[in-house]
């Protein structure tokens, strides 16, 4: 699993456990990338909702396509 937070959020991304397996890389931009090995895409799915925009998932793509699942059935009014 890699996953991409804004420099915004950098400081607090860098303190917070997503994985007992993870790294961190802090990237020139100002960006920091999580690396981590997880298998639970609904959970990780609800956790990189919760981050909203500050987050972008660059692997797996099976996540991607979950992510892109629950945001197609999400029922909205007009």
């Amino acid at each position: 699993v890699v996953w991409r937070f804004n420099a915004e959020c950098a400081d607090h991304v860098e303190k917070w456990v997503f994985h007992p397996t993870q790294t961190i890389k802090k990237r020139r931009d100002g960006r920091i990338e999580v690396q981590f090995k997880a298998g639970g895409l609904y959970e990780m799915a609800w956790h990189v909702v919760t981050w909203g925009d500050l987050i972008e998932v660059v692997k797996p793509k099976k996540l991607i396509d979950v992510l892109r699942e629950v945001r197609d059935s999400i029922r909205l009014p007009d």
